[in-house]
């Protein structure tokens, strides 16, 4: 767990980094990760990502003990947004206030006359 902890202090700040988005910011990076492509990724997809978040862009979760020496194991992942959260109650929301229930599944005709059929004998 305290190595990851101590992961996720890298990683915020190179998505604080990746935020500034100029040219020093990105040989700064460069310093540690070696991998264009990642390095693209960071400045182009997980920057813009963050934007107007002033910090905690990484979750640690706990996993448990790993079977065979029984190491504690956790997953570091990075925050998604919570506002597409609030878009979706946003979207609900103005759908009640429209009025738009979403249609019951219509029963077959035949289903109906089969149970009329039952009833009658």
């Amino acid at each position: 767990m305290a190595k990851a902890k101590e992961s996720r202090r890298f990683a915020d700040r190179m998505v604080t980094f990746a935020l500034k988005n100029n040219v020093a910011a990105r040989r700064e990076v460069g310093r540690f990760i070696q991998d264009k492509t990642v390095l693209k990724k960071l400045f182009d997809v997980i920057g813009p990502r963050f934007v107007g978040r002033p910090g905690g862009f990484t979750r640690v979760l706990r996993l448990g003990p790993r079977e065979g020496d029984g190491a504690e194991m956790a997953l570091l992942e990075l925050v998604v947004r919570e506002e597409r959260h609030h878009e979706k109650k946003a979207r609900a929301a103005a759908a009640k206030q429209k009025g738009g229930k979403k249609a019951k599944p219509e029963k077959k005709a035949g289903d109906k006359d089969k149970a009329r059929d039952e009833s009658e004998k």
